[in-house]
């Protein structure tokens, strides 16, 4: 689930071929979307996910298939603010104490704690996100709920080195309403494919419905005021069957699980030094990232630079850049156009990006002027990539 990698923006600027966010939400999307369209360049009779339709070149999802997502801990960013079993006592300042318990003595207060997200902020200072109730921008309004967040990182970091990467939370919100399936393979498509339902572990320290409370709220709640509107223009009629994901939380502890493993760490020998059992309560992160889809193996990527395990930063060239890159992906929804037979082959990725109208519309509802994901920090095209090819992969 957790790994080191949230690409810095002065890095994602010069090198629009490597895996700028290797979250695992993100990872399992891009290979998702990788495996989808190695099913379109299988013969039509022998799709696994798809069916054509009247229309050359554009395809349905089979009503025998659905997607479900399975995640081993609350999403960065605004899923990952919820309530914990746990309870700090706090001493108040004098005029927050009412007069009667000045009285008697009662300076202190217990009150719950909630978990905090490291995810930073981005795009409301001095506003509120659509029914979140949150207040002003400053120290008390940072674990505000219901807005968009950039990625975790350290806060010491100059404005170049911050990742340009949105949370997991945001992202899967966006899913949630336009699909998983990216503006690449919306170009055979005419509807979105979207999450049936979300699984997600409990972490030890919550309850189930505090993570259920929580991922509600941050994947469809806030943007629910836009998922009931009805858009005829929008092509399939889209919105009148918008439902959200059903959301699972998943009571079974897994004895391997990062969040098992440090609540156990103080356990595991005896040492005389506090300072030390304190360092050993966090795992580091993973300095590495996984991808696996049937039929496609395994690929290992190296997080600090957004390539295949083994190259360095100095190693640009198509052989080190992940199968889930730009150029990759760009590369395959080639290969699916000139199968089919349909234009694209000679398309540059900007092209590509902007093909699919229906897939804009829908995210400019969230993303767009009066859209509940507005701040949504936009990067500039990649320059001076090209595709690579699925040939060339293998070479």
């Amino acid at each position: 689930k957790k790994n080191r990698n949230s690409f810095p923006r002065k890095l994602y600027l010069k090198a629009g071929d490597t895996l700028n966010d290797c979250h695992a939400e993100t990872l399992v999307r891009r290979a998702l979307v990788r495996y989808l369209f190695e099913d379109l360049l299988r013969p039509t009779d022998k799709m696994v996910n798809f069916e054509p339709t009247e229309e050359k070149g554009v395809f349905r999802l089979s009503p025998s298939v659905s997607f479900s997502l399975y995640i081993s801990q609350p999403p960065c960013g605004d899923g990952s603010i919820y309530e914990t079993t746990k309870v700090t006592v706090r001493k108040r300042k004098r005029d927050e104490i009412p007069t009667e318990e000045k009285e008697q003595g009662k300076t202190k207060k217990p009150t719950v704690d909630s978990n905090r997200t490291g995810a930073k902020l981005v795009g409301w200072q001095g506003k509120q996100a659509h029914g979140s109730g949150s207040g002003e921008w400053g120290q008390s309004s940072r674990q505000s709920v219901g807005l968009t967040r950039l990625k975790s990182g350290r806060s010491d970091l100059p404005k170049e080195l911050v990742t340009t990467s949105m949370s997991c939370s945001d992202k899967l919100c966006l899913a949630s309403y336009a699909g998983f399936q990216s503006a690449l393979l919306s170009r055979f498509l005419r509807s979105p494919l979207k999450f049936k339902s979300l699984t997600i572990s409990r972490p030890p320290d919550s309850s189930k419905e505090a993570v259920h409370n929580a991922v509600t709220r941050a994947l469809w709640g806030r943007i629910e005021r836009v998922c009931t509107t009805k858009d005829t223009n929008t092509q399939g009629g889209f919105f009148e069957g918008s439902d959200p994901p059903k959301i699972n939380i998943c009571e079974e502890k897994f004895v391997n699980h990062r969040l098992e493993v440090e609540r156990k760490l103080p356990e595991l020998g005896e040492s005389s030094d506090a300072n030390q059992n304190k360092r050993r309560k966090k795992i580091p992160a993973s300095g590495v990232a996984i991808n696996w889809y049937e039929g496609g193996g395994v690929e290992v990527v190296t997080g600090a630079f957004g390539r295949k395990q083994g190259a360095s930063s100095r190693q640009i060239s198509k052989k080190t850049c992940s199968r889930l890159s730009k150029p990759a992906m760009w590369g395959i929804a080639i290969e699916v156009a000139k199968s089919l037979g349909v234009e694209g082959e000679s398309w540059d990725y900007s092209q590509w990006k902007q093909s699919a109208e229906w897939y804009k519309r829908l995210k400019n509802h969230l993303k767009g002027p009066d859209g509940p994901l507005r701040p949504w920090v936009r990067k500039a095209p990649p320059q001076g990539i090209s595709p690579l090819l699925p040939l060339e992969e293998r070479m």
